[in-house]
C-alpha cells in the first residue's frame, strides 16, 4: 500500500502588523466543514505532446479528468484541479467536497485510500490590524540593508523589462501613485488575478497587500511618498486573502497554480513573497500545500516567506509555521529584526528554520488610498518584503544567474552570518549581496611551507580571501600517492612509509560564483619514520 501522511494544523494566519504571542497560541482548527484537499499521483506532462511540442489543453483536460474520475467513484464533487502544480510535481493536487459527508468522515475514509499520497482539511487564513509607534524613523530598514549604497550603483530595470515578484496577499492597490507604475499585466491583460471575488481586479481593501508592495517595490525618485527596495520593478498582485484578511489553503494554492502557469506562459516571474503562513505540528514537505510550494521553487521561482509572529524557536516548539518551514531548493524563510539589529521581540527564530533576518519592527510603507496611503506596520510580514524586494532587484541586476546563484548571494553574505540560534545566515546585507562574487577570489592565503613532513594523518585547510563560500580544485599537476584535496580546500590523507616521496608541483584553482583565480605551489614531501 503506498504511503500517505495526515495530519491536522491550527488556524491558519497571515503574519501581518500584529504579532502573535506565544502564549496566545490559537490551537482551534477552522476549516471549511464538507471540504478537503487531497494529493494524487499525476499523468507525467512528458506524454501530452503533439510533434515534440507540449499540449497544455491535453494535460490540462488530462488532470481534470483523473480527478474527476477519483471524485465520481467515491460519491464527491471536484471543485478544483491545479494541473500547472501536477506539470511541474507530478503530483496532482484537487480540491474535494462533499454534500452528505463532514471533513472529518472524508479524512478517516481517504487516509486509507491506496491512491491518496496527503489528506488534509481546506484550512482558513485570517489577519489581525493593529497601529504601531509611527515615531521611529521612516525607512530605518532601507539604511540597515545598506540600500542607499546599493541605489548608488543600480536601482533596477526600466519597468517595461524588469523581472517581475508576484505578491501573495489581500491584494495591491494599484492606483496608488507610489505603486502604479510599478505594477505589470498577467497575460490577461490585468494587474493580477483575484481568488476572493472578481478575477479580473485583484484591489487591496484590507492594506496588508499594500503595505508590502510599496517596501518590495514603491517608486523611486518620484518626489512622493516613500521608496522602496526595488525603486523600478514589475509587481504581480495575487489576491489570496478578502477583504477581510480571510482566505482557505485551496485559494493560496489557486494561485500558486496561476502563478507558475504565467511563469510557464512566458512572463519573467523570477520571486514570489508569501508574508502569510499558519502554525501547525510539523508538516511534511509533501503535504497538499508543500507540494504546491514545491512546484514554484522547481519552476525556478525564489519564494521569500514570513517567519511567524509567535516569539517561537522553531527548532525545538512542538509548533512550526506554514509555509516558512517547508524547505526546498529556492525557499527563503525571514525573521524580524529591529532598529538596533536585534530579534524582534515578536519574530519567531531558530537556525534550523529560519534563514535569514530583515527589518520588520515599526516599518513605514504605502496603505491604500483609502486608508491614508502611508503608515507604519510590523511583523515577520515586513521582514519578508526586504528579502523579495532585494532578490528581485538582484535578478534585474544579474539577469543570467539562475534562482540558486540569486539566493546563495543574498545567504553567503548575510552579515553575522551563522548567529546561534536566531538565524542560520544572520541578517539581511543588500549591498553585500550585490557586490558578493564581483571580484574574484584572489592573494589566496596558507601557510604552505616548501616542504611538508608527514608522519601519519596529514591535514592542512587552504583559505583565500575574497566571497566565500569558494570551490577549491587542482587544474594542473597531482598529489602523491594518499594525499586528496577536497572542494572545500582541505588538504588530507596519509602516504606510505618513506624517507623521501619528492617533488611537486601543482596548480591550485579558487572559484566563487562570478570568477576564480588561481596560484601554483611547489612542494616536496617527506615521511617521518
Amino acid at each position: 500500500m503506498k504511503k500517505f501522511s495526515l495530519y491536522f494544523s491550527v488556524l491558519l494566519i497571515v503574519l501581518f502588523s500584529s504579532p502573535v504571542l506565544a502564549d496566545a497560541i490559537e490551537t482551534t482548527q477552522k476549516y471549511a466543514e464538507g471540504e478537503v484537499l487531497v494529493v494524487l499521483e499525476a499523468p507525467a506532462a512528458s506524454d501530452y505532446s503533439v510533434m515534440g511540442a507540449y499540449n497544455s489543453y491535453a494535460y490540462s483536460w488530462a488532470v481534470s479528468s483523473r480527478a474527476e474520475g477519483f471524485a465520481k467513484t467515491r460519491g464527491l464533487e471536484a471543485r478544483n484541479v491545479y494541473p500547472e502544480i501536477a506539470r511541474i510535481t507530478e503530483k496532482s493536487i484537487v480540491h474535494l467536497r462533499s454534500e452528505h459527508k463532514n471533513t472529518e468522515q472524508l479524512i478517516r475514509e481517504l487516509s486509507s485510500d491506496p491512491s491518496v499520497i496527503n489528506v488534509q482539511p481546506n484550512y482558513m487564513n485570517k489577519v489581525s490590524l493593529t497601529p504601531n509607534d509611527p515615531f521611529y524613523s521612516l525607512l530605518w530598514g532601507m539604511n540597515n540593508i545598506g540600500m542607499p549604497q546599493v541605489w548608488d550603483h543600480f536601482t533596477g530595470s526600466a519597468a517595461s523589462s524588469a523581472p517581475i515578484v508576484a505578491v501573495f496577499d489581500t491584494g495591491i492597490d494599484y492606483n496608488h501613485p507610489d505603486i502604479n507604475a510599478n505594477m505589470t499585466l498577467d497575460t490577461f491583460g490585468n494587474y493580477g488575478r483575484n481568488f476572493q471575488g472578481t478575477l479580473n481586479n485583484p484591489m487591496d481593501i484590507h492594506g496588508h497587500g499594500t503595505h508590502v508592495a510599496g517596501t518590495i517595490g514603491a517608486v523611486g525618485n518620484n518626489g512622493i511618498g516613500v521608496v522602496g527596495v526595488n525603486w523600478s520593478t514589475r509587481m504581480l498582485a495575487v489576491k489570496v486573502l478578502d477583504d477581510y484578511g480571510y482566505g482557505w489553503d485551496s485559494d493560496i494554492i489557486n494561485g500558486i497554480n496561476y502563478v507558475v502557469s504565467e511563469k510557464a506562459k512566458g512572463l519573467n516571474i523570477r520571486v514570489v513573497n508569501m508574508s502569510l503562513g499558519r502554525l501547525s505540528p510539523p508538516e511534511p514537505n509533501n503535504s497538499t500545500y508543500g507540494t504546491a510550494v514545491k512546484s514554484m521553487s522547481d519552476a525556478g521561482i525564489i519564494v521569500v516567506m514570513a517567519a511567524g509572529n509567535n516569539s517561537l524557536n522553531l527548532n525545538y516548539s512542538s509548533y512550526r509555521t506554514y509555509p516558512a518551514c517547508f524547505r526546498f531548493d529556492h525557499t527563503i524563510t525571514v525573521g524580524a529584526i529591529d532598529f538596533n539589529s536585534n530579534i524582534s521581540w515578536f519574530s519567531n527564530y531558530g537556525n534550523l528554520w529560519v534563514d535569514i533576518a530583515a527589518p520588520g519592527s515599526n516599518i513605514y510603507s504605502t496603505l491604500p488610498v483609502n486608508k491614508g496611503s502611508y503608515g507604519n506596520n510590523e511583523g515577520t510580514s515586513m521582514s519578508a518584503p526586504h528579502v523579495a524586494g532585494a532578490a528581485t532587484l538582484l535578478a534585474a541586476a544579474y539577469p543570467s544567474e539562475s534562482a540558486s546563484q540569486i539566493r546563495a548571494r543574498i545567504l553567503n553574505s548575510a552579515k553575522n552570518i551563522g548567529v546561534p540560534g536566531y538565524w542560520d545566515k544572520g541578517t539581511l546585507d543588500a549591498l553585500g549581496a550585490y557586490i558578493v562574487g564581483l571580484t574574484p577570489p584572489n592573494n589566496i592565503i596558507t601557510n604552505l611551507p616548501d616542504w611538508i613532513v608527514i608522519s601519519s594523518e596529514y591535514n592542512v585547510q587552504f583559505y583565500a580571501n575574497g566571497t566565500q563560500p569558494i570551490t577549491w580544485s587542482i587544474i594542473d599537476g597531482s598529489l602523491p600517492e594518499g594525499l586528496e584535496f577536497s572542494s572545500s580546500g582541505l588538504l588530507h590523507g596519509a602516504v606510505e612509509d618513506m624517507d623521501y616521496i619528492g617533488y611537486y608541483e601543482i596548480t591550485f584553482k579558487a572559484e566563487n560564483i562570478a570568477g576564480s583565480d588561481t596560484t601554483v605551489w611547489s612542494f616536496y614531501v617527506w615521511v617521518k619514520k
